[in-house]
């Protein structure tokens, strides 16, 4: 019996004992028969060369991977991006997608206190709400139209609230209330408690 190089035997030679392959049958089934044993076998030994040439490329890739692999481990570590680059990075992203640059400082202060990513603390609570609120602040300052006069600094004796001693404030104030209680015709009911 004739074996493949596996070892296995070859059952498109048979071994001679097959009733099928020593022609027993009509004419017409030996032919066919016939014919596809030899494509079969035609196949078998196509296949069987293919697969040792795969195999003996098989081994010589395996050598080169193996020199590569050594080649490898002595070729410098990949390129890292420093931590700051990284980080105006992360702010510049979060710039285009929609923070203002509050937002943007208070996300980026937040993550630094806590020791993440600034894309990490994005869906921590707290700052979802701080968000929420300057939002809100901005849109209510927003729609609050400027004053059209200006404001005049309140000034007691050339000298404005700010620049007022201590001392000066006192007199000012028992002033105030003195005039207050000639107003009010001399009674001293709520005007002397200012």
């Amino acid at each position: 019996m004739s074996q493949d190089t596996t070892g296995n035997p070859d059952p498109i030679k048979g071994d001679g004992n097959d009733p099928t392959a020593t022609g027993a049958g009509e004419n017409q089934t030996n032919q066919i028969d016939g014919d596809l044993v030899g494509r079969l076998r035609g196949q078998k030994e196509h296949f069987q060369t293919k697969s040792e040439k795969l195999e003996a490329e098989n081994a010589d890739l395996r050598k080169k991977l193996e020199s590569a692999g050594k080649e490898v481990k002595a070729d410098p570590a990949p390129l890292q991006v420093a931590p700051e680059v990284d980080e105006r990075l992360t702010l510049v992203e979060l710039g285009q997608k929609g923070y203002s640059p509050v937002e943007v400082e208070f996300i980026r202060t937040y993550a630094k206190g806590v020791g993440k990513n600034p894309n990490e603390v994005l869906e921590v609570e707290i700052v979802k709400t701080a968000i929420e609120a300057t939002r809100e602040k901005s849109r209510l300052e927003s729609g609050i139209p400027s004053s059209s006069s200006r404001t005049v600094p309140l000034k007691v004796n050339d000298k404005t609230v700010d620049q007022m001693s201590r001392d000066e404030h006192k007199a000012n104030l028992t002033r105030l209330r003195e005039e207050a209680t000639r107003k009010a015709g001399g009674r001293a009911g709520s005007a002397s408690r200012i």
